[in-house]
């Protein structure tokens, strides 16, 4: 060796497995959190709950006319002869004076059934008194990746 050359230390190198190894853990943890943040907003704008959330909020908002216009809720007026009621409804009932009041609404329950057809459980109450409500939902195609719901019918039931 010459004088007056420093020798270095030789680094230790790592090898290419470990590399690998912290690359594909970073990788698998980096899809989990993909999967989970797309789960949760799947669960919170996308699902039939927060289909039925939006459409109760909108009611709870006395937005009536705009709760009409979700899919599925509109009366079919050629259904309601049948019905002995009068084929032409007034507006009138669309009007904030009129409507009830509804608030403390929660989705507790949401089942899919074979049939193609969700059901999901909502408590709320209505100018006061508690209710619950079953909506029947469905899927009524896609919006890109996401599924659209509409509903099929509701089944109203009044708790105590």
């Amino acid at each position: 060796m010459p004088h007056g050359s420093v020798t270095r230390p030789r680094r230790r190198r790592r090898s290419l497995g470990v590399d690998l190894t912290i690359l594909s853990v970073v990788g698998l943890l980096l899809l989990a959190a993909l999967g989970a943040g797309g789960m949760a907003l799947y669960r919170e704008v996308y699902s039939p709950s927060a289909f039925v959330q939006r459409y109760l909020g909108l009611l709870e908002e006395s937005r009536a006319a705009d709760a009409l216009r979700v899919p599925g809720v509109a009366v079919d007026r050629a259904a309601l002869e049948p019905l002995g009621l009068e084929a032409t409804p007034s507006d009138a009932l669309l009007r904030q004076t009129a409507l009830g009041s509804l608030s403390q609404i929660t989705i507790v329950d949401e089942r899919a059934g074979d049939d193609g057809i969700t059901r999901v459980t909502a408590r709320y109450r209505a100018g006061g008194h508690p209710g619950t409500s079953v909506f029947l939902v469905t899927q009524d195609g896609w919006n890109g990746v996401v599924p659209r719901w509409r509903f099929a019918e509701s089944l109203s039931r009044s708790s105590t």
